[in-house]
Order: C-alpha cells, then structure tokens, then sequence
C-alpha cells in the first residue's frame, strides 16, 4: 500500500487516464457531480472539477471518444455529452425513458470501440425518479451500444444468465476484440465484439456477502475489484487477478486473491492500471 493518490472526493467511482492526466467521476448532489481532473498519479495529488453543469447527477462511467468526453449521469438516466478538451457542456446525447426502448436505464460504466465509432455502457435496470435509482420497474441490466455519428442506440448484449444472486452489469473494457464485463452481483463476463459469451470469471472470494466493481486489463492480465458486505468490519476491499491469456473461464478462485482484504480499500469501485 502506497498512499491516498487523491482525498476528498464525494464518493469517487470510476477513473480513466487520458492525454497523460488521471480524471475521476465523482460527485452525489448537482453541485458536486463532475469529471475531475487530477495534477498526477503520484500520492498527495489534487483534484479539480473539469466538466459539470448540464444536469449531471452522480457521474459513474466516463469516456473519450475524438473530440467529446461522453459521462453516464447515473441519477437523471441520461448520457452527457462535452467538449474534450475545455470540459465545456454540449449537449444530452441520449436519455432513458424508463422503458426497455429507452435503453438508457440506470446508466454505468462505458467503453468505445477501437475505431471510435461506437460507444459501449452498462445499464443496471434502474429508473431515475426524483433524483434516485427506483429499480421496480423490472428493466433489465444490459449493455447498450450507440453508433456516435448518428446517435442511433440499440441493445447490444440482454437476456444474460446470472452468475451472483441477481444481475448488475457494471465495469466494462475492450481488449483485443474482446469485452470484458463485470457485474456488481458476482463475476466477470467475457463477450467477443458481436455480444456471444466468450468466458466467464469467478469473483467469490469469501462466504461472506460481498459485491465487485470495476476492472481494468494489462498485458494477458486482468484485475477487479470487490468488497465485503460488512459496514461494521468497514466494507473491507480486494483486488483479484487473473490470467486471461489462454481464455479459459474461471469457475473457482485458487490464486487470484492479489490484495487484501484490506481497509485500505473502503468499498473499492474503480479500477485502473497505470
């Protein structure tokens, strides 16, 4: 354990390096959701907001695509839309509608593709109602795809089989012609790029409930992170390792565990390798 890189941040979700800076989604009331911008990576650094405003709520998954920086405002279920390089607001790119159709249901993670057309972002099901996730409208978690010239969306991956005790999609990487995808109820799910399943990866690392965030890939090596269910024991965190190299799924844990658990990491969500 190193230090705290950055602190002070209202509950800090996902965190993406872009032109050689570290930018962080953080934020759970209008006034404080927004994409920072952070001096380094070393321990000590500082943070500042670099785009807000346009009716951001609780900012999970970002990402840059040519000139724009795309965010999931998770509580106005809706995809935002700014100016890459001045933060500036440009405009709501796609909004929920709290129907299937609507594909934006509780927005979370993104990813674009390696050519830059496409825009991939986990939904976990969710409907923003007054500013809160109301999940009782029985939509489904799924990935979403939007063409970024046309804006034109469409369901990319439904219908996925549980592997935890319901369904939550949530961080989610391109690799090699690959989507890995991880899900806060259990698991990661491999999928090549035309949505079949690949692989899948045990996430259970204790008996005890727990939960898993986001996930990152380097070289043949792929990491998460997850967490204890235990506010009392101060939801003590993990970081678990696997070689994904041979493709091969991961039905049970051996030598995965690679940190923790540990409360140095509080309920651990973002996940990147620098």
């Amino acid at each position: 354990y190193k230090g705290e890189v950055v602190a002070g941040l209202d509950d800090p979700d996902d965190l993406v390096m872009y032109d050689g800076s570290l930018y962080v989604s953080a934020g759970t009331t209008p006034e404080t959701s927004a994409i920072y911008k952070c001096t380094g990576t070393a321990v000590g650094s500082s943070c500042a907001p670099f785009a807000m405003g346009g009716d951001m709520l609780r900012p999970y998954g970002f990402a840059f695509a040519g000139d724009y920086l795309y965010v999931s405002s998770f509580r106005t279920d809706e995809i935002l839309k700014f100016d890459a390089m001045t933060g500036d607001f440009v405009e709501i790119f796609a909004k929920g509608n709290a129907t299937e159709e609507g594909l934006v249901n509780g927005p979370n993670d993104m990813a674009v593709s390696a050519d830059g057309t496409m825009l991939y972002v986990t939904t976990q099901g969710s409907v923003a109602v007054d500013g809160e996730a109301d999940f009782s409208f029985g939509l489904q978690s799924k990935v979403i795809a939007f063409d970024l010239t046309t804006g034109e969306g469409s369901t990319f991956i439904d219908d996925v089989a549980p592997i935890g005790p319901f369904i939550s999609l949530l961080g989610i990487k391109i690799v090699d012609d690959a989507l890995f995808v991880s899900d806060f109820a259990g698991g990661v799910r491999k999928f090549d790029m035309a949505g079949m399943l690949l692989a899948t990866y045990a996430t259970t690392f204790t008996e005890d409930s727990h939960w898993v965030g986001n996930l990152d890939l380097y070289m043949d090596m792929m990491y998460t992170v997850a967490f204890v269910n235990d506010e009392a024991a101060g939801f003590p965190g993990v970081v678990l390792k696997y070689d994904v190299s041979s493709g091969d799924s991961v039905d049970m844990l051996t030598d995965e565990l690679f940190i923790g658990p540990t409360t140095d990491l509080v309920r651990p969500i973002g996940c990147l390798i620098v």
